[in-house]
């Protein structure tokens, strides 16, 4: 587990469950993380794996309403799921917003 000591103060954030008209959003904020600018993905197949359930995106967003940290999940059941990848905005980072604590009770 990760040593939170090292986070700044979190706040409180809302996690919102993304839905099928997210997806442009979705894909902007990943197009903006060096770590995500070249994976090979589309609008259509975000909207595609929200729409279909093969996998589920929770956000959260800054008091302005941007979308700031995405969290992309698969292979769920009612015990777990697998996270299969999480992108936060560069200058938000080392707030917690997708720490453990943060989704304990999103599954």
């Amino acid at each position: 587990m990760r040593d939170v000591s090292k986070l700044e103060t979190q706040i409180q954030i809302e996690i919102k469950q993304a839905v099928s008209e997210d997806a442009e959003r979705i894909d902007n904020l990943l197009s903006c993380i060096d770590e995500f600018r070249t994976s090979i993905r589309n609008v259509d197949e975000i909207r595609n794996t929200l729409e279909s359930g093969a996998g589920r995106i929770y956000y959260t967003e800054d008091v302005a309403g941007k979308m700031i940290s995405v969290v992309q999940t698969t292979a769920e059941n009612k015990h777990s799921a697998m996270i299969i990848g999480i992108a936060t905005l560069m200058e938000h980072r080392r707030k917690g917003y997708t720490s453990q604590n943060s989704f304990k009770n999103m599954f």
